[in-house]
């Protein structure tokens, strides 16, 4: 009897049981459902956050956001119609706006990484983005932007329209530096008009009141000594030390390669007693210059003696007798210096001389290039 009892009772408890648990598994099922994963979710400080880290590696060039073939890439703002109460009171400044993108020194820094790669059409576009975004441009746009007209070679009148542009419409005002950008695009032109244009530079910079400098004139001279007039370059050598102005190595060196080039030895040499008195030291590529100024003058072993000389006075053991050349003060030769060696044992007629700087050339780590495999075969051929 008491089992009779018993059973029924426990049987319908256990159908009891059985419907909750199925009821409640269906309701967490359902609110699983209806609950979002938190995987996805994303709050404000997230994004906001996230959005500063990819900025961060955008504006340092590292990190996958990186890019090898360009310049930062630009990043839109997602939402440029979001107002984050935090930067409610903030004023836009020259390197980040109100609409992302970057800024202004983004900007810049494409200008100049599509101007050295000479595509003026890519400089254009970002002068428009600059525009575009309200943003005024500074001093390092107006160079950056008379380096790419310059590099890409464009036209006076177009590189004159760049520089008023940012004078007379943004108010800059022009630099040394300005200048001296200005000064390189008479580089490579070899005439007397871009002589005279360029020394017309120096007269407008003393008319506007800006003081030139060293560079300066080291690019004036370049531009006299590539036009064959010598008279000139050492005039504005002249004129630098009257001005106060220290001349460097680059002054001299550019002076002894136009005295070389005019077959002038004897001055070339005297150039490089000056340079020593101003305790300018002779590095390799002025070393090179004269070299190569005595094989152009028909001395040939003038110039492996000034390499020989060059070494020892840098503690080696001469440039053809040891392996190991002078390393003080990170003056060295360089394989434009043994490629002249090779030149002047070619002119010599000294073949195993040639060889012989050859087989140091090598030991010294240095990869031979076109230049010295003709030079043999020419010596060879002689």
């Amino acid at each position: 009897p008491i089992r009779r009892r018993v059973l029924p009772l426990l049987a319908s408890t256990a159908a009891v049981l059985i419907a909750a648990v199925l009821c409640c598994s269906s309701c967490l099922q359902a609110t699983a459902f209806q609950l979002p994963s938190p995987i996805v979710r994303r709050t404000p400080a997230t994004t906001t956050a996230r959005a500063l880290h990819a900025e961060r590696v955008t504006a340092t060039g590292t990190g996958p956001s990186s890019t090898a073939g360009g310049p930062p890439p630009f990043r839109p703002n997602p939402n440029p119609h979001h107002h984050n109460k935090n930067n409610a009171n903030r004023r836009p400044n020259q390197n980040q706006n109100l609409h992302g993108g970057g800024g202004l020194r983004e900007i810049n820094n494409g200008i100049n990484f599509w101007g050295k790669q000479r595509d003026f059409d890519k400089v254009l576009s970002l002068v428009q983005k600059l525009e575009d975004e309200g943003l005024h441009p500074n001093t390092y746009t107006c160079h950056a932007l008379l380096s790419a007209a310059v590099s890409c070679k464009r036209g006076e009148a177009e590189t004159r329209a760049v520089w008023q542009t940012m004078t007379e419409e943004h108010g800059l005002q022009p630099t040394a530096v300005t200048y001296n950008i200005f000064l390189k695009r008479f580089f490579g032109h070899r005439s007397p008009a871009a002589q005279r244009q360029a020394l017309a530079v120096l007269d407008e910079m003393r008319h506007e009141g800006v003081e030139p400098d060293v560079l300066t004139f080291n690019e004036l001279i370049n531009i006299c000594v590539e036009g064959g007039d010598m008279k000139a370059a050492t005039g504005l050598l002249q004129a630098m030390l009257h001005r106060g102005l220290r001349p460097d190595s680059t002054t001299y060196t550019t002076l002894i390669k136009g005295h070389g080039l005019k077959g002038n030895l004897l001055s070339a040499f005297e150039t490089v007693k000056e340079m020593r008195a101003q305790a300018l030291p002779l590095s390799t590529y002025s070393c090179n210059v004269l070299a190569d100024a005595c094989i152009r003058c028909g001395q040939p072993a003038r110039a492996l003696k000034l390499y020989r000389d060059f070494e020892l006075s840098q503690g080696g053991a001469g440039a053809v007798g040891g392996r190991e050349g002078g390393r003080e003060g990170g003056r060295m030769l360089d394989l434009k210096s043994f490629n002249i060696m090779l030149k002047a044992h070619r002119e010599m007629g000294h073949l195993e001389g040639a060889l012989g700087t050859l087989a140091v050339l090598k030991a010294r780590g240095l990869e031979a290039d076109a230049i010295t495999y003709n030079t043999l075969v020419d010596a060879y051929c002689k």
